[in-house]
């Protein structure tokens, strides 16, 4: 997939009103349990995850559930609320990421909903000796001025205006990490330009569309807990784009195996 689109436009009001189906989203994760089961499991090295704006560790507890009953060792950032870049949170995440790493004795996988992601993109580039992987879903780190509709509210908020970013700061965030390295999106977000979170694609960088799934829904949806499980299993030292004809061929065979999921 290409890198960018050079016309960005914010999510119109209408994606906006309908990111209220991730409740539906969040109901058809129960429905396909089974599907769930599929997902390969993990080598219980150590996951962080960074919830979005404006929300917390509560944000992301049905993902950290998941992935734990996967086999990782999952952490939430344990920060509070995610109100913005703020003094010293810089170095909170780097102290965070330092203890984890050394509690294990493993590189740490990184995964970030929205402004989480651009944090994780971040720290894998300012420690990338401790961070196994990096997995954003729908994470703003390309033209974040022109295609985020909360724009106002996270400037209002965290009392950061986008337009006094430091030179030079808005091309290092559109770089990926030094390591392997996802970013999730929807083209159907209400609240994220698809074009913000699409990164240039190299040996250890891709992309990966979800159709349909809302920008809240990202951290609820089945098909985005199946690609982290798919990406989050991969040999740390073998890591390899995702290959969408995966789920397919695990769904036929476990039709084979026990009878259901008609083949």
């Amino acid at each position: 997939m290409g890198s960018t689109c050079n016309t960005v436009k914010v999510p119109s009001k209408l994606m906006m009103i309908l990111e209220a189906r991730v409740l539906l989203e969040a109901s058809v994760l129960i429905i396909l349990k089974p599907l769930m089961g599929l997902v390969p499991r993990g080598d219980k090295h150590p996951v962080r995850i960074f919830p979005g704006f404006g929300t917390g560790d509560w944000a992301t507890a049905l993902l950290r559930k998941f992935l734990k009953k996967k086999g990782y060792a999952v952490h939430g950032w344990n920060l509070g609320m995610n109100l913005g870049y703020r003094k010293n949170l810089e170095n909170q995440l780097e102290k965070q990421l330092l203890e984890i790493s050394k509690r294990y004795n493993r590189k740490v996988s990184l995964i970030g909903w929205s402004l989480g992601g651009v944090y994780a993109r971040e720290l894998a580039k300012a420690h990338p000796e401790h961070v196994r992987f990096v997995i954003t879903l729908g994470s703003p780190f390309l033209k974040i001025k022109e295609g985020v509709r909360t724009r106002k509210l996270y400037e209002l908020i965290s009392g950061h205006r986008l337009d006094d970013m430091e030179p030079g700061m808005a091309s290092q965030m559109q770089k990926p990490p030094p390591v392997p390295t996802t970013s999730i999106f929807s083209s159907s977000d209400g609240l994220v330009a698809r074009q913000c979170c699409i990164q240039k694609e190299t040996r250890t960088s891709e992309n990966i569309r979800i159709p349909g799934c809302s920008h809240v829904g990202l951290v609820s949806n089945p098909l985005v807990y199946w690609v982290i499980a798919n990406r989050l299993a991969q040999p740390e030292k073998n890591w390899r784009h995702y290959n969408r004809k995966e789920m397919k061929k695990a769904i036929r065979a476990k039709s084979f195996d026990e009878g259901y999921l008609a083949a």
